[in-house]
């Protein structure tokens, strides 16, 4: 039986069937016509099936954002939105690898996991992931995630600490405000010109600290409350503080002022008085001008002035700025002598150099005014000589013997003006002895 199955096995697989092309393509026409048109499954159930998935996740993108955002309370938002700089990039990383730690701890009793980020000198905020409702969440550990950095797990104690910015002062440190206080404020006048004391009336219910920054120190000037202060001001910057908050409820800035100079020269007498002339120099408009405090009617920037008695003297210019502000400036000097017409003690009549020989007051002989001299002998108090000529001076004469008068003996002299310049006095006198 078995001889039988191998000589069948042989004839098949020495038996080949000629290739007949009309009968494949035959029998290909009738598969064709049996067999039905087919749909693709992926058309109809991998669409609609996309589109639910694609909506899941986006709906579960939307609620994970918008619980990302709730913040804790006493969390504010400046704390969590650190953004990256764009600019650097790699500094950023840096920062987020040295300063980021990220700790999971995983609850496998409640099948639930609690990542915790430790930061350094950012308050955290706790991110909880699949917490079931018995879940006991962290108490005084917090997580921060910030550009979605993690780096490796590390053990986390129970009792860590974390960090709190040091940048920040304690809230207990800030004297609490009283926003009446700072609403009621009544502005004070504040001076804008230099060089005068300034009366500040500060007539709110609390004290004012005038502080001022000037050129190379500072000042500090408390003004009282319900009163008025005086205060020398000079150019500076100003601020009113409030003494309590450390608010500067004002601030104020008072400028230099003109630059004003004043030049003289020496005494001359080339007029026959006592004459010194000035020359005031600056910018603005010359207001006044005061000799010894008192105004003497003129302002010229080019001026005389005589000075008939000796002793310290003072000459100040008073100019106005643009602004209205009055500035002053002083000069003081000292006149040596007093004068006296310009008058010698001692005269020779023998001598034969005219300016020796006979005696006036020299001021008498330029300055052109009306006077009357007269030279008494002490000894009787009678009139030796008279005058009103400043061509016919003294030579020496008694006019009531006719003769020379004594050497060595003094004579008084007076010499009454008509006509004295402004601030001079209407008579002089003197002593003159032959020598």
């Amino acid at each position: 039986m078995n001889n039988i199955d191998d000589i069948f096995k042989d004839a098949l697989q020495s038996h080949v069937e000629p290739y007949d092309p009309q009968a494949w393509e035959s029998l290909s026409k009738r598969l064709d016509k049996g067999i039905p048109p087919r749909s693709n499954p992926y058309l109809r159930w991998g669409l609609p099936s996309a589109v639910i998935v694609l909506g899941i996740a986006v709906g579960s993108w939307f609620i994970s954002n918008s619980e990302g955002k709730r913040l804790p309370a006493g969390v504010s938002k400046g704390t969590v939105d650190q953004k990256p700089n764009p600019t650097k990039p790699a500094e950023s990383n840096k920062n987020n690898n040295s300063n980021t730690q990220i700790v999971q701890a995983n609850n496998q009793d409640q099948k639930a996991s609690v990542s915790i980020l430790k930061t350094t000198g950012v308050e955290a905020i706790p991110m909880f992931d699949g917490l079931s409702s018995s879940t006991q969440l962290p108490t005084n550990d917090a997580v921060l995630l910030q550009n979605n950095v993690v780096q490796e797990p590390i053990a986390l104690e129970d009792n860590t600490p974390i960090p709190t910015n040091q940048n920040y002062p304690s809230l207990d440190r800030i004297e609490p405000i009283n926003p009446q206080q700072i609403s009621a404020y009544q502005p004070l006048s504040t001076p804008s010109c230099e060089g005068s004391a300034f009366v500040f009336e500060n007539t709110n219910d609390f004290s004012l600290t005038l502080k001022g920054t000037h050129e190379q120190s500072t000042s500090d000037v408390t003004l009282p409350s319900k009163s008025k202060t005086s205060v020398q001001i000079i150019p500076g910057n100003y601020e009113l503080v409030n003494p309590k908050t450390g608010f500067a409820l004002q601030q104020f800035h008072v400028g230099q002022g003109p630059m004003v100079e004043i030049f003289s020269e020496e005494l001359n007498y080339t007029s026959g008085l006592p004459v010194k002339l000035f020359k005031i120099k600056s910018e603005s408009v010359l207001k006044e001008v005061q000799l010894n405090h008192k105004p003497i009617g003129f302002t010229g920037k080019e001026l005389s002035l005589t000075f008939f008695n000796e002793g310290n003297q003072n000459l100040s210019a008073q100019v106005v700025d643009d602004k209205g502000c009055v500035y002053r400036k002083e000069e003081s000097f000292f006149i040596q002598d007093k004068y006296n017409l310009l008058a010698v003690n001692a005269f020779e009549p023998l001598s034969q150099d005219a300016r020796k020989n006979t005696f006036l007051p020299y001021a008498l002989t330029i300055r052109n005014t009306p006077f009357r001299m007269i030279i008494i002998d002490p000894s009787d108090g009678g009139v030796v000589f008279e005058t009103r000529d400043a061509s016919m001076p003294w030579d020496g004469i008694d006019r009531r013997s006719g003769r020379m008068i004594d050497t060595n003996k003094a004579f008084a002299w007076k010499v009454y003006l008509s006509q004295p310049e402004p601030g001079e006095k209407a008579e002089y006198m003197g002593t003159i002895v032959r020598l």
